[in-house]
C-alpha cells in the first residue's frame, strides 16, 4: 500500500474514532462504531475491544464488529502473558492461527474462519489496559509502514477513549452529587462521593475537602478520599492558608513538593506520602 493511501486511512479511522467517541455517552457504543470502522477500513473479518478485569486475570469484552456470537462467547479469554498482547509494549501479528500456541481457542477460530489476528494493546491509563483485536480470513504481509500507522492508531485511540471515559465518569459523578443534594442527604455524605469521585477520575494518591472559615479562623469540616493521616487531619488554618492562599482565590499547583519551599516542613503536610499537589479555593458562601 503506497504512503498516500496510508495516510488516507489513518486519518479516516482517527476521526472516525474521535466522532464516535465525542458523540456517544455510552463508551460501549462509541467502541462498536469504532470496531466497525476498523473492520471496514481493514477489510478484517471482524474487530473487538477487550478489557482488563479487576482480577488482571481475564480479558471482558466491550464491543465487537463481524464477529459471530458463537465465536463471541466461546468461554473465558485469559490475560496471561503466554497468550495474550495486553502487556506488550507494541502490537503482536498472529501469522497463522491454526498452529500459533497463543490461540487460546482454535477450534473456534476455525470455525470463525479466522486465519490471521493482529493484537494491539492500549494503555489507558495506569491501570487500565485494554486490547484490540483485528481478525482476518486472509494471511497478514505487514512492513514497517504498517507497523507505524497501527503504533499510531493505538496512541490516538487509547488518548481517545481516555478522554471519554473521564468526561463520561466526571457527568457520573456530577449526577451522583446533585442526585444526594436533592434527596436531602447528609453533607458529610455528599463530599465524600465527590472526594472518592476526583481521587478516581484524577487517579491521584488521595484527595481532601476542608471547609473552612476565613472569619473564625478555623476548619470547620474535613472529609477524605484515599489516606488517612493523622499530620493531615490535625492541619491549622494558619497551615491551609499559608499553603493555599485563600485570599488570592485561584488554583496552587505545587509539582515537586520535596524540593517546593512555599510548602511547611513534610511532617506538617504529608509530603513523605506524595509527589504532587493540587489546591483549589472557592467561596461556598460568605466567608
Amino acid at each position: 500500500m503506497g504512503e498516500t493511501a496510508r495516510f488516507e486511512r489513518f486519518f479516516e479511522v482517527i476521526t472516525e474514532v474521535s466522532r464516535a467517541l465525542h458523540e456517544s455517552g455510552d463508551l460501549k457504543q462509541a467502541l462498536s462504531v469504532m470496531a466497525k470502522t476498523i473492520t471496514d477500513v481493514y477489510k478484517a473479518r471482524g474487530c473487538l475491544f477487550r478489557m482488563l478485569d479487576a482480577t488482571g486475570r481475564e480479558l471482558e469484552l466491550l464491543a465487537a464488529a463481524g464477529l459471530s456470537s458463537a465465536y463471541l462467547d466461546k468461554g473465558t479469554v485469559l490475560a496471561d502473558p503466554s497468550i495474550s498482547e495486553i502487556f506488550e509494549p507494541s502490537l503482536v501479528v498472529i501469522k497463522d492461527v491454526a498452529n500459533d500456541p497463543r490461540i487460546q481457542y482454535p477450534e473456534a477460530a476455525a470455525k470463525e474462519g479466522i486465519v490471521s489476528i493482529i493484537g494491539v494493546p492500549l494503555q489507558i491509563t495506569g491501570s487500565m489496559r485494554m486490547v484490540l483485536r483485528i481478525y482476518f480470513d486472509r494471511s497478514l504481509e505487514l512492513d514497517a509502514e504498517d507497523h507505524r500507522f497501527l503504533y499510531y492508531l493505538a496512541q490516538q485511540s487509547a488518548m481517545a477513549i481516555k478522554n471519554a471515559m473521564v468526561y463520561t465518569r466526571y457527568l457520573d459523578a456530577f449526577r451522583q452529587v446533585t442526585t444526594a443534594i436533592h434527596a436531602g442527604e447528609e453533607i458529610g455524605e455528599i463530599l465524600e462521593n465527590i472526594v472518592v469521585n476526583i481521587r478516581e477520575m484524577m487517579e491521584a494518591r488521595g484527595c481532601i475537602y476542608w471547609i473552612v472559615d476565613t472569619s473564625r479562623r478555623n476548619v470547620h469540616m474535613k472529609v477524605t478520599s484515599g489516606f488517612q493521616m493523622d499530620n493531615l487531619s490535625r492541619i491549622s488554618y494558619e497551615t491551609l492558608e499559608e499553603v493555599f492562599r485563600f485570599h488570592e482565590d485561584k488554583e496552587v499547583f505545587f509539582k515537586d513538593v520535596r524540593q517546593d519551599p512555599r510548602l511547611p516542613s513534610a511532617s506538617s503536610l504529608g509530603k513523605q506520602m506524595v509527589t504532587a499537589i493540587l489546591g483549589i479555593p472557592f467561596h461556598i458562601v460568605d466567608q
